[in-house]
């Protein structure tokens, strides 16, 4: 065992070589080891746990997704030809080395291979069933790294399975509750943009659960403004846009509060002139919020009066120069002119 675990390791090494005749030499030897695929893997994984180069532990991690992953290529996953005993051991390894590695850059790649299994798994319908409850516990027990490592990994799976979150929706959203309410601002990001796509994904009467956090979205969103942390926002602000377009009514019962906020982000950010706009996102995300969510549920608008929506959402657009909304801009102009009409008459 001990020779072929380190001949995987010069093979290993020898990829990042910048001699190319080197490399493709390494390259063919790490093809060779394919043959024994039991071998092969639970190697990659011991020297994701082992090697004290980061580089060289986010290549094991790069590797093992390589072959652990069908979704990628059916041709080079290797789960199917690996012994039920080895199958097993592979799941007990990738949440341990989650849990032990401490550089980010390695940490995402494991947490992506983790999410990338487990969506392999669902499709041969089975369950990996150690999975949700280790995420949950690490996501409230675990550090800093770990608790946003276990939401990273949450958000990726999401995008391979749905339906079996579906059926734990409430649970979910008490633990995305608790993370929203009392954690660091990193960890809570992670956490709505986990929470996000999960809920761009679910059938909409699984949505409720989730509607129910969106105070404790604006308060988080809240916070990124006073701390001034401009690429936290837009990524919060482009998750919630994704929800706008999918899931529009998840806005509804708490749109009051997310419609001032976001237009008072995209009049902060326009104060700086309109030769500033160009290169920022975020007022223009803020106003396509409020106007997806206004496009699909127009009945918001028409209980208000003009002043409370229309006439500031008419003027944040002409701040934004929104082109890319034009079908939404002639709605609220065209339910502004009902309501002038009516007035008349």
């Amino acid at each position: 065992m001990e020779s072929s675990l380190s001949a995987l390791q010069d093979a290993l090494l020898g990829i990042l070589s910048n001699d190319n005749a080197h490399r493709r030499l390494c390259e063919e030897r790490l093809e060779l080891l394919r043959k024994q695929p039991d071998a092969l893997v639970l190697g990659l994984l011991k020297l994701l746990q082992t090697l004290p180069n980061a580089d060289h532990r986010k290549l094991s991690a790069t590797l093992l997704k390589r072959y652990l992953a069908v979704m990628l290529s059916v041709e080079n996953c290797l789960w199917e030809s690996l012994s039920k005993e080895t199958q097993e051991s592979v799941k007990e390894q990738l949440l341990k080395a989650l849990v032990s590695e401490g550089e980010v850059k390695v940490a995402r790649i494991v947490s992506l291979v983790i999410s990338e299994l487990a969506g392999t798994i669902n499709n041969e319908d089975k369950v990996w069933n150690e999975l949700d409850p280790f995420l949950y516990k690490l996501a409230t027990e675990g550090t800093e790294l770990q608790r946003t490592m276990a939401y990273l990994t949450m958000n990726y799976i999401f995008s391979y399975i749905q339906k079996r979150y579906e059926d734990h929706a409430a649970e979910l959203a008490r633990l995305f509750a608790v993370t929203l309410s009392k954690d660091t601002l990193a960890v809570k990001t992670e956490c709505i943009d986990a929470m996000c796509h999960l809920v761009m994904y679910i059938v909409h009467s699984c949505v409720a659960p989730f509607a129910e956090l969106l105070p404790l979205v604006i308060g988080v969103i809240q916070e990124i403004v006073k701390a001034g942390d401009e690429d936290k926002l837009k990524g919060v602000l482009e998750s919630l846009n994704s929800v706008a377009e999918d899931q529009a009514k998840y806005f509804v019962k708490g749109f009051d509060s997310i419609f001032q906020i976001l237009l008072e982000i995209a009049a902060k950010a326009c104060e700086a002139g309109p030769d500033n706009l160009e290169d920022n996102k975020i007022p223009q995300l803020a106003v396509e919020i409020v106007l997806s969510v206004i496009e699909r549920v127009p009945k918001l608008l028409k209980k208000k009066s003009p002043e409370t929506y229309l006439l500031p959402l008419l003027k944040a657009v002409s701040y934004t120069h929104l082109r890319a909304h034009e079908t939404s801009l002639h709605l609220v102009c065209r339910l502004l002119l009902e309501k002038k009409k009516k007035k008349k008459k």
